[in-house]
């Protein structure tokens, strides 16, 4: 049990030292909710894991206030999977849900979890893309007259 637990302080550090909790977040959530709540879901993900013997998946969700930067709220959702063969808990995908619009990212590495300062730039750099997407003609439509 004394890997769950070393598991378990891994991936709080790498949450807190990446601004993953509600202070930072500036959620209205009480201070530890979405760190109790990763521990209670990385509990049963192990448990369900060595039970099976098969890798289980599961995430955790916040919200943030990025009021400086964005006007709405932001739903936050980070994508874990437990592999009982190597003991490893992966992040594998990260989720950024705001104004209707969601912003998914394949993480490859837990040290790709990007920091929770960077989320409103992450959102305005989509929002761009996807207004240059709109905005540019479709391939093969030239704005010249064919003679």
């Amino acid at each position: 049990m004394s890997e769950f637990f070393h598991i378990l302080d891994a991936h709080l550090d790498l949450l807190r030292d990446k601004g993953y909790h509600e202070k930072d977040l500036g959620s209205p959530n009480k201070e530890g909710l979405l760190f109790k709540n990763f521990q209670s879901k990385l509990s049963t993900a192990v448990n369900e894991a060595l039970r099976f013997n098969e890798s289980t998946d599961f995430s955790i969700d916040a919200i943030g206030y990025f009021e400086k930067q964005l006007k709405n709220p932001v739903n936050i959702n980070i994508a874990y999977r437990f592999d009982p063969d190597s003991g490893d808990l992966s992040i594998n995908r990260f989720t950024l849900e705001t104004d209707g619009k969601v912003t998914a990212t394949t993480i490859h590495s837990n040290k790709e979890l990007p920091h929770a300062q960077q989320i409103p730039v992450i959102l305005q750099r989509e929002s761009l893309r996807r207004s240059r997407i709109l905005r540019s003609p479709p391939p093969g439509d030239s704005s010249r007259r064919k003679l």
